[in-house]
């Protein structure tokens, strides 16, 4: 599942609490027991290169606006949001990061939380 607020929205509201809760309640145990915490997010640059037209899947993403990185949307959700230390990966695409032929492209150290952006070979 994607913690992300544009993705968290499409679950009903009676649905979304007990959700938040239970992944809330496992990154807690992950922290208290020191294991590595990694968030992989997608957002689309501006314009959305990345969407083809050929897919009506995601045009709708790139017509409603969703998931376009700096919006409140392609945030994580508060409840279940990156603590110090914890690692965000950005990819470009969807799906899993391997399976778009993403790689991570570039790190850099954003506050006390590490990021990485995973860009397709391409660079898309």
């Amino acid at each position: 599942m994607d913690y992300q607020n544009d993705i968290v929205d499409m679950v009903s509201p009676q649905e979304q609490a007990p959700l938040l809760d239970h992944a809330a309640t496992l990154l807690t145990a992950a922290h208290e027991a020191g294991l590595p915490v990694i968030y992989v997010v997608v957002r689309f640059r501006d314009g959305y290169p990345e969407v083809s037209p050929l897919s009506p899947r995601f045009a709708s993403l790139k017509q409603t606006g969703r998931m376009r990185e700096g919006t409140p949307g392609a945030e994580i959700h508060a409840r279940v949001a990156p603590k110090p230390g914890d690692i965000v990966v950005t990819k470009r695409r969807t799906g899993a990061p391997g399976h778009v032929g993403a790689s991570a492209a570039g790190r850099r150290a954003t506050g006390s939380c590490r990021r990485a952006v995973a860009q397709s070979p391409s660079g898309g």
